[in-house]
């Protein structure tokens, strides 16, 4: 499953199937790209990164290390960021806070601890899009806090729209349907 979604009203583009092609993660950020396009909304940026398997693989070394250097910088955060460090240490990433971005700045990076999987994955989506003539960044600090979430993740920018300037997010969500299950 790869999926996007917005702020509100909801509205999404998913793709449901056995398949983890990167030419899936692709062409859905591409459709998401071209619908922005067709607004002609000012400024659109994309970005992406790859956050690893689910918690069960690459990312657990990941967090785990992130999280120990959250626990040597804690009297340093703010509140928010010091109970993130328990609760979703991926989530401190996606801080705001001023004082708080040269510290992150120093933080491990999830691209240096990624399987051997992962990394062709997310060269191959790269590939894609290149290919595709879709023009991102890559974001190391672009995550996503549930861990459903695997691999791909995506954000869609646009100018003009003050510190919530984002227009759409989403990634790649394979475990999300195991969740269900009895």
């Amino acid at each position: 499953v790869l999926g996007q979604h917005d702020a509100a009203p909801r509205r999404g583009a998913e793709v449901l199937g056995g398949s983890d092609a990167p030419a899936i993660d692709a062409e859905v950020i591409e459709m998401v790209m071209t619908f922005f396009d067709r607004l002609q909304l000012p400024g659109v940026q994309l970005e992406i990164n790859s956050i690893g398997h689910n918690a069960d693989n690459c990312r657990r070394g990941y967090v785990a290390q992130l999280k120990a250097a959250l626990e040597k910088v804690k009297d340093r955060l703010g509140a928010d960021s010091q109970r993130r460090i328990e609760s979703n240490p991926l989530r401190v990433l996606d801080s705001k806070l001023e004082h708080e971005q040269p510290i992150i700045e120093t933080l491990p990076r999830i691209a240096d601890h990624l399987c051997d999987d992962c990394k062709v994955h997310y060269a191959a989506v790269k590939r894609q899009l290149e290919m595709r003539g879709v023009v991102y960044r890559e974001n190391w600090r672009l995550v996503r806090g549930l861990d459903y979430y695997t691999r791909t993740t995506f954000e869609i920018t646009a100018q003009g729209l003050g510190s919530q300037n984002a227009v759409c997010g989403g990634g790649r969500y394979d475990g999300l349907v195991g969740r269900f299950r009895p």
